[in-house]
């Protein structure tokens, strides 16, 4: 799918009404990572927020659910599955014993639409150790109300239709994807989802896409499977998946509408605005489709008010929506990426880098770092980002000099210096199969060889320098998990390069940066490190020098 571009105003919407939506979200706090919108086909307006980029993979969280449930549709366009079919038809094999009745006459609709009839225990499923089987573990869960006539959002189902989709076809989620979706739409290749204990695609969470490629897959269902002209997957299919399957609201006295209340499809939420529904994860990852308008929003976050950048689409931007400005006459307007052209061909681009709130810093313990590992207590952070493309990394976590012999790695005494504590990084090859995973370890010190910048470990790194009053408390926000992103870049000093870490702060617009200088040497080491990642630290090292 080939993204073609062009103003705002072409395509009937003024550029003030998208700054006065950027500026919304940032008066309120909202911490945008960047979004892109399109009308008619065309890209007219996109904003990145430093240190994040349109073009990086982000962890989409519960937006993977919709392309799960794509899958699906395949699966029953090619005449493999019906949505009407028992789970227990493709895994009653796999019972020790009776289903209880629930399990029994669950459907793939059911699953579908988080209608199964579990309550909040389903979620243990994801439990039991890393050699445990999440689709037994869903197969002897109990059921205790009629499938079809109770919501529970229910991730465990959504990562059944994954399981269903591997058992089916042979193939992975993102395998069996690739060719029908994944190719077609453009997607970047370096897509990759994170895997179960048993090798089965998450599912329900754990795809990592770039904003740009979630508008590419908006597009996609705004014009109802269609790319570039090729029918991918019958439009019956999205009128079907778009519907409102189920009841989500509460129904209790005083409820207010919101967007988590408006009826839920096949792992789509339907929205407010009359006709518009949307995926969405965590922390504000959108894909969010708007039939009457012809338009599509896509954005990545890292905030708990996911309703505020909803709000803001409602109230800023769709009221300056020119309805009767339609898409004849525009095409031959659009530019294409990179194309030179008039004022009109060019899309609004909104880029903004994040500024040091000095004032803020002045706050700041003198050691960020040293108060950084004794809030977190030792936790390991997943990464949603990852700007290394030679590697799939999966977390860091900083460790005890102590722990290094444990971890793998060497011997504190037996290092050039002997370091302050450890920085642990788990790396996967993403490779087709049952992924290897390894980590790297990397001894760090407060001088020396091996160190961390004390300027910029110190600095906490906000969209704009806040007022006084909007100082944020670093000491209960910084204990959530989500939003890291690990760079790698050539040091300013001969001989090292620098390893960037930015972990989103829950609630705030803030990212904490930490910045390594580590010598190009280490790069030689093998701490932890399996065979099958000999070729990529080769490559990484000649990427850096």
């Amino acid at each position: 799918m080939k993204l073609t571009y062009c103003s705002p105003e072409a395509e009937g919407i003024p550029a003030a009404a998208i700054r006065r939506l950027s500026r919304r979200w940032h008066d309120e706090g909202i911490g945008i990572h960047s979004f892109m919108l399109a009308r008619h086909g065309h890209v007219i307006a996109s904003g990145e927020y430093g240190p994040w980029r349109l073009d990086e993979r982000h962890q989409l969280f519960s937006l993977s659910k919709t392309f799960t449930a794509t899958a699906i549709g395949f699966l029953v366009a090619e005449g493999r599955l019906a949505v009407t079919d028992l789970l227990l038809d493709h895994f009653g094999e796999r019972l020790p014993r009776e289903a209880c009745a629930g399990m029994q006459e669950m459907t793939v609709r059911h699953l579908l639409t988080m209608n199964t009839g579990h309550d909040a225990s389903v979620n243990e499923v994801f439990g039991g150790g890393p050699e445990a089987s999440w689709v037994d573990r869903f197969l002897r869960s109990y059921v205790p109300y009629q499938g079809g006539r109770h919501f529970l959002y229910n991730t465990p189902a959504t990562y059944m239709l994954s399981a269903l989709v591997q058992k089916i076809t042979g193939q992975t989620l993102g395998d069996y994807l690739r060719p029908r979706l994944i190719e077609p739409l453009g997607i970047d290749a370096g897509n990759w989802w994170e895997m179960s204990p048993e090798g089965i695609a998450t599912g329900g969470f754990g795809y990592n896409l770039s904003c740009r490629d979630i508008l590419r897959f908006g597009l996609f269902l705004l014009r109802r499977g269609q790319a570039d002209g090729r029918q991918l997957l019958p439009a019956a299919w999205f009128d079907e998946a778009s519907r409102a399957w189920s009841d989500n609201a509460s129904h209790e006295p005083g409820e207010t509408p919101h967007d988590w209340n408006q009826g839920y499809g096949y792992q789509i939420w339907r929205c407010q605005p009359a006709g518009v529904y949307r995926g969405d994860g965590a922390f504000g990852q959108f894909c969010v489709v708007m039939p009457e308008q012809d338009m599509v929003f896509a954005a990545t976050s890292g905030t708990d008010n996911l309703q505020g950048i909803l709000s803001a689409v409602w109230e800023e931007l769709l009221p300056a929506v020119d309805m009767a400005a339609g898409a004849a006459g525009t095409a031959g307007a659009a530019g294409t990426a990179g194309a030179a052209g008039t004022a009109l061909d060019e899309p609004l681009r909104l880029v903004e880098e994040l500024a040091v709130n000095r004032e803020t810093e002045a706050d700041i313990e003198t050691d960020l770092l040293a108060d950084f590992l004794s809030l977190t207590g030792g936790r390991s952070y997943r990464t949603s980002c990852n700007a290394l493309d030679l590697l799939n990394i999966t977390d860091f976590e900083f460790l005890p000099a102590e722990a290094a012999a444990a971890a793998g790695g060497p011997d504190p005494l037996s290092l050039e210096a002997e370091p302050d504590f450890l920085l642990r990084i788990g790396l996967e090859t993403g490779d087709e199969g049952a992924p290897d995973r390894a980590h790297w370890l990397i001894p760090l010190r407060r001088e020396g060889w091996l160190r961390w910048t004390q300027s910029e470990a110190r600095a906490i790194q906000l969209n704009r320098a806040a007022p006084k009053r909007d100082r944020h408390d670093l000491r209960p926000a910084v204990l959530q998990n989500f939003a890291s992103r690990v760079s790698l870049r050539p040091g300013s000093e001969p001989g090292c390069f620098e390893l960037l870490l930015d972990v989103a702060v829950l609630s705030t617009p803030a990212t904490l940066r930490f910045s390594f200088i580590i010598a190009e040497s280490w790069l030689d080491l093998s701490y932890g490190l399996a065979p099958a990642f000999d070729d990529r630290r080769q490559n990484l090292t000649a990427a850096v020098r």
